[in-house]
């Protein structure tokens, strides 16, 4: 499909710890979780598209659970997080507007802040983040 990217990312970790304390020795390090994984969509309307020069873009970020601490007693629930975007590129409307583009993003966009703990430290992980950017290139 003409104008469609798609990312996806897998991350597997394979933590231990292997020198220091004997109790933690082949334990899994504080808030490393073993699973990362994103999937993000773009599609890009062409030139006699009914919206050229707009772009969309959506995807999903996914974390698993890590544990609070390097005795690994207690842990951090997993997390999934949506994010989205569109942006504009002026130089469709005209060429005299080329270089001219406007963004639009929504990072979390549900506002997710789970509580992660470490080391008997905890506080909330970052919630909705939106930005707008209005750009020349030249």
């Amino acid at each position: 499909m003409d104008g469609l990217d798609v990312i996806a990312a897998y991350n597997y970790n394979h933590a231990e710890i292997t020198d220091g304390a004997v109790a933690e020795i082949g334990k899994v390090p504080a808030v490393t979780p073993e699973h990362v994984a994103s999937l993000w969509a773009n599609y890009k309307f062409d030139e006699g598209s009914v919206a050229p020069g707009l772009s969309v873009g959506a995807g999903v970020r996914l974390q698993s659970a890590t544990y609070t601490d390097t005795s690994n007693t207690a842990k951090n629930d997993a997390a999934a997080y949506l994010d989205a975007s569109a942006s504009y590129d002026f130089g469709a409307i005209d060429n005299k507007y080329e270089g001219v583009s406007a963004a639009f993003a929504v990072r979390n966009i549900a506002d997710e802040r789970a509580t992660v703990c470490n080391s008997g430290y905890c506080y909330m992980g970052q919630g909705r983040n939106i930005t707008a950017s209005l750009k020349r290139s030249w």
